[in-house]
């Protein structure tokens, strides 16, 4: 698994993105409709009612579950709900550079291995599709895998921020609550790493990103939010 190391200043990101630790919220119900709604709002803004046109299309990148076709399926029944019908599962980078950014309403990044999801979304032309599609104000969501690849998160291994995406700058852990957040501490306890804030995403939250603008402590919670952690100064 390859990584880029970008400046913290460098925020290429222009359109809405949620972040969310699971996919449970994206099933509507009472817990789910806020968010449900926030979806349908965003695809508005991009392509509104009265163009008379469809919303577009959805692209599924399942790369990071090992593109299993039943997670696929929930994607399809995920979008539906939103106006959304057409869902491409996309496998490779040649698929994706043939479609057109104007023609697609929401991307996904699903949930599963950091690195084996990284693996797709770090090839040149992946990355540069999104880029573009993302300065026409589209919608990105991640699901705890894909929420990473948004942004950054610490490495163990590294002793140090891993930037992705990096389309926002704070760190990013998803459902850790239930072992005290481990990637926190070890980024905590690592003096030399400049990062200053990393946002933690417990089960059943996340946060509601709607420009670049936006720092993610000034995002809308969704579901059960999202904690805000930062550097703790060591006792002497």
């Amino acid at each position: 698994m390859s990584h880029s190391v970008l400046p913290h200043s460098v925020l290429i990101h222009t359109g809405p993105m949620a972040l969310l630790a699971d996919s449970q919220l994206l099933f509507g119900g009472v817990k789910g409709e806020p968010l449900s709604e926030w979806v349908v709002a965003q695809i508005a803004v991009r392509n509104p009612p009265e163009s008379y046109s469809v919303p577009g299309g959805a692209i599924y990148i399942g790369a990071a579950n090992g593109d299993a076709s039943e997670f696929y399926q929930m994607a399809v029944d995920i979008c539906r709900p939103w106006g959304v019908d057409d869902v491409v599962h996309v496998k490779n980078a040649m698929q994706l550079s043939a479609l057109q950014v104007e023609d697609i309403a929401v991307v996904i990044l699903a949930g599963g291995d950091v690195g084996l999801g990284w693996d797709f979304l770090s090839q040149p032309t992946v990355r540069a599709w999104l880029d573009s599609y993302t300065r026409t104000n589209g919608l990105i969501i991640g699901i705890s895998a894909g929420a990473i690849h948004l942004a950054s998160t610490f490495s163990k291994a590294h002793n140090r921020s891993i930037h992705f995406l990096a389309y926002c700058s704070e760190n990013i852990a998803a459902h850790e609550e239930s072992e005290d957040w481990p990637s926190v501490r070890s980024w905590q306890q690592c003096a030399d790493d400049v990062q200053s804030l990393f946002i933690g995403l417990p089960f059943g939250g996340g946060l509601l990103v709607e420009s670049s603008t936006t720092r993610l402590t000034e995002a809308n919670p969704v579901g059960k939010g999202y904690k805000v952690f930062e550097k703790t100064t060591p006792t002497s």
